[in-house]
């Protein structure tokens, strides 16, 4: 029989799930609308976190942009986008992007199109090789200017 939590239970579940990890205020208002509270308790939950520097944006959009360049492998642009689809303002958005250092960002992405020029079978048309190799780049988040700089010789 599952029962009901209370706001100040509430509060110290979100506070413990904010610990462990880094977390916005999107994904813990998503948490606690899974645990049942009302949303007007949730926003006053998500403030008191916020107000105890649990949850704060600008740290989880650094902390979001290093985490899936560095174990993803993705692209600036595809970063933004996700901290776009969990509210996260542009000004966090702008810093989180910043962290990434430009010249680990253009090697990764040259590391990223050996590998896949590498299981690329049929490389006789080049035109079609370029684009396999733009379209998994840009899936991948990055810039199109940025891919052909790295894929010259299929101009």
């Amino acid at each position: 029989m599952n029962k009901e939590l209370t706001e100040d239970e509430a509060l110290k579940k979100a506070a413990a799930y904010c610990a462990k990890s880094e977390h916005c205020r999107d994904d813990v208002m998503k948490k606690l609308q899974s645990w049942g509270i009302a949303p007007a308790t949730s926003e006053g939950i998500v403030a008191r976190l916020a107000d105890e520097h649990f949850i704060d944006e600008e740290r989880y959009a650094g902390s979001f942009a290093r985490d899936k360049f560095r174990f993803s492998s993705w692209g600036r642009t595809k970063i933004a986008y996700e901290l776009q689809m969990r509210h996260i303002a542009d000004a966090h958005i702008a810093k989180g992007l910043a962290a990434i250092d430009n010249e680990e960002y253009e090697e990764r992405l040259q590391s990223l199109l050996e590998k896949k020029r590498q299981s690329i079978k049929d490389e006789s048309n080049r035109f079609e090789t370029y684009g396999k190799l733009m379209r998994y780049a840009l899936s991948k988040g990055y810039e199109p200017e940025l891919i052909k700089k790295h894929l010259p010789d299929a101009k």
